[in-house]
């Protein structure tokens, strides 16, 4: 749950899109319920129908903001294994075919 108040609040003070929440996993009924925790928690200002972060909540976010890299990373980027080529022994000597070679 930190992670993804901690995704709102970065949501809040980049002025973005909630479909990243709901990219990393939250459901349309589950944010304001994150949003509430977060009101609750003093990192967020509902204020005249705008929602602002609080001095807490932009400390805490940028203590943590780290935590939100490994949040998004691994689920994007995937090895491709068919241009994997397996490891030779330090003693063997690389020759790539002619067909395989374009210049």
């Amino acid at each position: 749950m930190e992670k993804k108040i901690l995704l709102l609040l970065q949501i809040i003070s980049s002025n973005g899109n909630i479909r990243k929440l709901i990219h990393a996993g939250s459901s349309f009924k589950e944010i304001p319920e994150i949003t509430d925790m977060a009101i609750s928690l003093g990192y967020i200002i509902y204020e005249d129908e705008k929602i602002s972060l609080s001095k807490l909540g932009y400390e805490f976010l940028i203590k943590n903001k780290f935590k939100l890299r490994s949040f998004n990373e691994y689920p994007w980027i995937e090895k491709d294994k068919k241009s994997q080529i397996p490891k030779i022994s330090i003693n063997d000597i690389f020759l790539p075919s002619k067909d395989g070679m374009s210049f």
